[in-house]
């Protein structure tokens, strides 16, 4: 992985004296990659990767000559936390392969209370501790620092699995991670080498979440399968969605890639500013059912995702001339989700921040909604990708519109002020009522 980059005199130098340093055995090539600068605080963590053809088994790390961390492999690259009082330190990274030979890679840094992590501040916003992900597991974070944040690092059980020089005081990653429990933190360095670091949290990936946000339907439940795939959807702009009309829009059903299942749609709003698309479909009346679980995966690509001002997802049902209009959008202009107070025709918003989504990459969106009675509704979980949100049973009323009696799921995009065309592909939709 590339190296937080500083533009200096000093650091050319401290190359340099990376580029210098002797091996053993020429077979063996060790690189430290982090620190990226001589003027390290007292704790830090060093970063190095090693080849050879007979393959990297062994790691020890130096200081001063005296040996303070080591792995036995077999592993080519390093993530190891270091801690040292003030002064000069030469620090030596050795690694072995199989045939016994090694190399060695050593640096001399300038170890400093002045650089610390105290000023830096890292905080996780998802996914939450105990979540349960699927992969690639979607991370979004924040830090700050007098100094200006340069980088960020995601850490698995102790291993480095995202690194990125973003230059920014937000994180929004996608990463691939293997099943299972881990425990994972994440770290954030600023422009003079100080870190700060999030505290620990676990997440199981590809298990179900250990908040039990979730109820689990009874056997009697009712279930719509695949939805994407279902004939019957409809379309509306403005006169049904608000905001300016278009008729620059389509759906296109069964699409290969990007998929899941080997069979999403993709829904597409190439208007001017401010132009709203709705698509919705109708599942015909079910006036029994009073709970809901809704269950899909999301995906857009790079333009969409950054000029995108909201995405709607809704579940709807309509009950002796009610309409129960269960709302939901991510505003990803105001960074935050809103829910629809039907009584009051507005959007109310939560609590919970929405930051524009990881481009290219599918996003599990979940929602349990429950009718309260035959003109109220409630919002109770939602869950992304992974992490579930309390709405804490926020209840709303409906508005009498004399529909025909019936339940249904709809998606909306909101274009911003740019008007940039906007893709959006939907997989896996299920939806589950008892």
């Amino acid at each position: 992985m590339r190296p937080f980059i500083f533009l200096n005199t000093a650091l050319f130098a401290f190359f340099l004296l990376l580029g210098s340093a002797p091996t053993a055995a020429a077979q063996v090539t060790v690189n430290v990659t982090s620190p990226a600068s001589s003027s390290v605080g007292t704790s830090f963590t060093l970063q190095a990767n090693a080849s050879s053809p007979s393959g990297v088994t062994g790691w020890y790390v130096y200081v001063d000559n005296n040996p303070v961390w080591s792995t036995p492999g077999p592993t080519s690259y390093i993530s190891a936390p270091l801690s040292m009082g003030a002064g000069t330190h030469t620090v030596t990274v050795r690694a072995w392969d199989r045939s016994g030979a090694f190399g060695s890679r050593s640096v001399t840094l300038n170890v400093s209370t002045a650089v610390s992590s105290s000023g830096v501040s890292v905080s996780v916003q998802t996914p939450s501790n105990g979540a349960g992900v699927g992969s690639p597991v979607t991370f979004q974070a924040s830090a700050s620092s007098p100094n200006g944040i340069h980088g960020w690092v995601i850490y698995m059980d102790n291993q480095n699995v995202h690194q990125v020089n973003s230059y920014s005081n937000s994180l929004s990653a996608s990463v691939n991670l293997p099943g299972g429990t881990h425990t994972i933190y994440i770290r954030a360095w600023d422009r003079v080498s100080g870190y700060g670091t999030s505290p620990s949290f676990s997440i199981n990936v590809g298990g179900s979440s250990s908040s039990g946000a979730l109820p689990t339907p009874p056997s009697s439940a009712k279930v719509f399968n695949n939805i994407e795939d279902m004939s019957g959807f409809k379309s509306c702009s403005a006169n049904c969605a608000g905001g300016q009309s278009t008729t620059n829009h389509w759906m296109a059903q069964y699409q290969g890639s990007p998929s899941m299942d080997g069979s999403s749609v993709e829904f597409f709003n190439g208007g001017s500013a401010w132009a709203n698309v709705l698509w919705y479909k109708a599942l015909g009346p079910n006036n029994w059912a009073s709970h809901f679980l809704w269950d899909f995966h999301v995906r857009y690509d790079s333009t969409t995702i950054a000029n995108l001002w909201t995405a709607e997802f809704d579940f709807y049902q309509a009950i002796a001339g009610i309409e129960l209009m269960i709302g939901s959008q991510c505003n990803f202009g105001d960074g935050i989700w809103q829910i629809w107070d039907q009584a009051a025709i507005q959007w109310i918003d939560t609590s919970i921040p929405c930051r524009r989504f990881s481009p290219d990459t599918w996003h599990r969106i979940q929602w349990y909604v429950e009718r309260a009675s035959s003109n109220q509704y409630r919002y109770k979980t939602l869950v992304v990708d992974g992490t579930p949100y309390s709405l804490n049973d926020r209840t709303f009323y409906g508005s009498r519109e004399y529909w025909d009696d019936v339940i249904g799921v709809q998606w909306q995009l909101d274009l911003g002020a740019g008007g940039v065309d906007a893709h959006q592909w939907v997989d896996k939709v299920n939806l589950t009522i008892w």
